[in-house]
């Protein structure tokens, strides 16, 4: 669950396979159904000895009968938080702080607007489970 610590000060540019593999992770499966995990993170260092992490983990189990009617669900969540997370990129925000929460902000929002629309109160699909936390620390380094 732990995404390594990118530096918030490179430049970077439009990567999809990257944008993919670290935000949406297929988590395996469990009792009849599928688990996949929508994870957009963030990590600062406001300063040399400071660094802040954190992540929201959302877990979605969908039946395995019911995989094919929630591709569209799955693919418009996964596009969506690609889509913020190059916009930004390209953006080439130099200060890393702003660039950093307004990412992190951006997927959040993406993620729950998109999922809210395909899975309202989960009313069309009773059978989906829908898990999330957010997990915010901080580390001091002597």
């Amino acid at each position: 669950m732990y995404k390594a610590p990118v530096d918030a000060s490179q430049n970077l540019k439009f990567d999809l396979i990257q944008s993919v593999n670290s935000n949406v992770k297929f988590g395996g499966f469990y009792n009849g159904s599928v688990n996949i995990q929508i994870s957009p993170s963030m990590y600062l260092k406001p300063v040399s000895f400071i660094g802040i992490y954190a992540s929201h983990q959302k877990n979605i189990f969908i039946p395995i009968e019911n995989i094919k009617e929630n591709i569209p669900a799955l693919a418009a969540e996964t596009a969506g938080i690609v889509l913020v997370e190059n916009s930004i990129n390209i953006l080439n925000i130099k200060n890393g702080i702003v660039k950093g929460i307004a990412e992190f902000a951006l997927k959040n929002i993406a993620s729950l607007l998109i999922h809210s629309c395909f899975y309202s109160s989960n009313k069309k699909n009773p059978q989906i489970s829908n898990f999330d936390f957010y997990f915010i620390s901080a580390g001091i380094t002597f």
